[in-house]
């Protein structure tokens, strides 16, 4: 039996086997199309920041005699999506009140602050 590889996918990646693959099994006795595959997954390790985290799936296959193999793949997700900031536009006008002259005696070193 092959598993899937290890695999690791953005949070909002769909998890089914049909977007993270399928085990495949093979057996001397029973053609593949009568081989019984399926899985479970193990997902005690998810749960943080949005669903991230890892979890394991066990894959199974089962030939007409009842033989069993297993195999495990493994699955980390991470939330690597930067979050969006939106703003709201606003203009701003700035007019000053009184000239202002360049060298001021006993002022050569003050600096002139805007606060918005």
């Amino acid at each position: 039996m092959t598993c899937p590889p290890f695999i690791v996918i953005s949070c909002e990646t769909d998890t089914t086997p049909s977007q993270l693959g399928m085990a495949i099994a093979m057996d001397n006795c029973t053609p593949t199309e009568l081989m019984t595959i399926s899985y479970t997954d193990h997902t005690q390790n998810l749960g943080h920041c949005n669903g991230t985290g890892s979890f394991t799936r066990h894959w199974s296959a089962t030939d007409m005699c009842g033989n069993v193999a297993v195999c495990i793949q493994t699955v980390v997700i991470i939330d690597n999506t930067k979050p969006i900031l939106t703003t709201t536009s606003y203009n701003y006008s700035m007019h000053a009140k009184h000239k202002c002259s360049r060298n001021r005696p006993g002022n050569s070193h003050r600096q002139l602050h805007f606060y918005i």
